[in-house]
């Protein structure tokens, strides 16, 4: 299914791909590095080549839009016919002013280096690698522990008899939509044991599979590891 609207988000792509045709063979040539995902790819791309990291990361991700843009044209030569006609019909004059010569210039360097992006190459594997971690139904977003001290009165209400200590464990997670959910539970000190004997399991379990599964690439995320894995 083709393209039919061209909006405010393709001119930003194709801004922010134009200020930085000087790094995309550095980046679209990167050498193969699945196993990390799209965080760890394009960390490991601004240190290999000194870039900015944030820019990369970026980058990647236009550059993955753009090269579904171009895929949904029969070829390349209808998708840059079709930039150029809609520059001219809805891009704000601004726009124009500063890309629309740089982008005539550049539309088929663009659409040739998009073209070396197969579905094996690093930025498409570290992409799916990505999405599969986050296609669940819901996404852990944060986490916090707050103990409470309530006291015990007497039946008079005149004295504290005992103080009984409790946890309250808020998580913050979403579906996916632009709707965040809170859930709260109570917790004893017991069942902070389990939980931390939980965590402290599925760490272990982690450098379990990387020792054991050492001749697969495994996608941890977020990758911090800072080099290959």
């Amino acid at each position: 299914m083709a393209v039919k609207q061209f909006n405010e988000s393709m001119l930003d792509d194709f801004a922010l791909v134009l200020d930085n045709l000087d790094k995309l063979d550095a980046i679209i040539e990167f050498p193969q590095c699945v196993g990390v995902g799209l965080d760890g790819l394009g960390r490991r791309i601004a240190e290999k080549k000194s870039l900015d990291q944030s820019l990369v990361s970026e980058l990647l991700l236009t550059i993955s839009r753009l090269k579904r843009f171009f895929g949904l044209r029969e070829s390349s030569e209808e998708a840059i016919d079709w930039v150029s006609k809609n520059l001219e019909a809805r891009a704000p004059s601004e726009w124009r002013e500063q890309y629309e010569d740089k982008l005539k210039a550049s539309a088929k360097t663009i659409a040739e280096l998009t073209d070396k992006i197969g579905d094996d190459h690093p930025m498409m594997i570290a992409l799916k690698a990505q999405a599969l971690v986050y296609s669940h139904q819901n996404i852990f977003l944060d986490a916090k522990l707050i103990t409470d001290i309530r006291p015990v009165f007497n039946n008079e209400a005149s004295k504290v008899d005992e103080l009984v200590v409790t946890h309250m464990l808020t998580i913050d997670y979403t579906d996916g939509t632009q709707h965040n959910t809170v859930l709260t539970v109570a917790m004893d000190q017991d069942d902070i044991a389990i939980l931390q004997g939980q965590c402290e399991r599925a760490i272990k379990k982690t450098i379990t599979l990387k020792k054991e599964l050492k001749d697969f690439q495994l996608v941890v995320m977020p990758d911090n590891s800072g080099g290959a894995q």
